[in-house]
């Protein structure tokens, strides 16, 4: 579903800056 879409997508991008700012 389109949300669902959505929330994985967000959900990857928060993991993507997480892991970001903790590798510095």
């Amino acid at each position: 579903a389109v949300i669902d879409d959505w929330t994985d997508q967000a959900e990857r991008r928060a993991w993507f800056l997480f892991e970001a700012s903790r590798k510095g």
